[in-house]
């Protein structure tokens, strides 16, 4: 059962993967020994932004948000300490401010301060329709999109695509 502004979240499915060990990206241990790439998960759901940062813990210094102000204070505080964020993963529907209205904004500042590179966003939503992708693409500046729930593949799959290491 959802609550009236929340989304599905396949808790079953999410718990059993969360539980399980996930391996080192390409079987290596301690692999990252260098820079890892700054990822901020911003998810009104804190098992899923947890799940997320658990398949990401040996890539990523991984950041978290729950609602799209947070997000934004976050990816401000950023740009202001010149360590902005390479990765931004943001689920479309949350109340308040949805993904898709953090991700214009997030573009808008990093327009208005002159940043030459821009990180990637990525949304998330437990919706697979085209209408959504659609606007996530074009209104949102967004650099992919990820159906829930999330799959360690799938996510690494997509970080590769856009040259993040991962």
């Amino acid at each position: 059962m959802t609550m009236p502004g929340h989304h599905f979240c396949n808790w079953s499915r999410l718990d059993s993967l969360f539980h399980n060990r996930c391996p080192e990206p390409n079987g290596k241990k301690g692999a990252r020994e260098e820079k890892k790439m700054k990822c901020l998960i911003v998810d009104d759901e804190m098992f899923c932004r947890e799940f997320v940062a658990t398949l990401l813990r040996s890539t990523a210094e991984c950041h978290q948000a729950g609602t799209g102000a947070e997000a934004l204070e976050k990816f401000n505080q950023a740009l202001a300490t010149k360590v902005p964020f390479d990765l931004v993963i943001l689920d479309i529907m949350m109340p308040g401010m949805n993904g898709q209205e953090v991700a214009k904004k997030m573009r808008e500042i990093e327009t208005a301060q002159g940043v030459a590179k821009k990180g990637h966003i990525v949304m998330l939503t437990a919706l697979n329709s085209a209408n959504d992708a659609m606007e996530a693409f074009c209104q949102a500046q967004s650099a992919a999109y990820l159906v829930k729930p999330v799959s360690k593949d799938g996510l690494f799959n997509m970080i590769g695509k856009l040259g993040l290491s991962g």
